[in-house]
This record gives structure tokens, sequence and C-alpha cells, in this order.
């Protein structure tokens, strides 16, 4: 469950990111929603792979808090990337993601 939770902000949080730092596409990137913040640091190798970490935190309506973090890898070509999100667990899974880097925000679904 926790992984479809940060799926949600992926879609939701990511695509209103702006890196606190870039060089390539390295950086750490950062969102806001309703109710959460994340964050997704990445570096890009001159082999053109990224790897990195998202961060989530989310506050639901009863004021409890939920706290994710994932692994991220993947890989660039110019401002387009694809990698996957993964959780830590026995039943973790995989979340596929792509997008680009458009007007200096990074775009993930």
């Amino acid at each position: 469950m926790a992984l479809k939770a940060a799926f949600t902000s992926v879609v939701v949080g990511l695509v209103i990111t702006t890196p606190a730092f870039a060089g390539g596409i390295s950086g750490t990137y950062v969102g806001t929603g309703t109710n959460l913040v994340d964050m997704l640091q990445l570096v890009q190798t001159d082999d053109k792979h990224l790897s990195g970490r998202y961060e989530e935190f989310i506050v639901k309506s009863d004021g409890k808090t939920v706290d994710n973090s994932l692994t991220f890898t993947g890989a660039v070509d110019g401002q387009v990337i694809v990698g996957n999100l993964k959780g830590s667990g026995f039943l973790a899974s995989d979340i596929p993601v792509s997008g680009e880097i458009r007007d200096g925000k990074l775009h993930l679904t």
C-alpha cells in the first residue's frame, strides 16, 4: 500500500518540482501537493545512468503521517528520463516512471 501512495505523489507531486541544484539533470527536486511533500535526489553518470532516492511525507486527514523512502534507478537521454522506484521490504515491487525536464521542472508519471 505504501508504494501505491508513493506512486500517487510521484504523479501529483513531481510534476511541480524544480531543481535545488543541477549539473546535467543531477540535483534535488522538491515538490508539494495536498498534504504532502516529496523529494527526488538524482545523480547522472557520464554514461547517462541515473541513481538516487525518493522521499515522501504525507499528512493524512486524521493527522497521522506516512513517510516513504524509495530508491531510484534509471537512464536519461537529453531531457527524457526513464526509471524505476523501488521500496524496501519483502513484497516491494518496482514502480516504473518516465518523463522529462521542461522549463526547468521535472515532470514524471
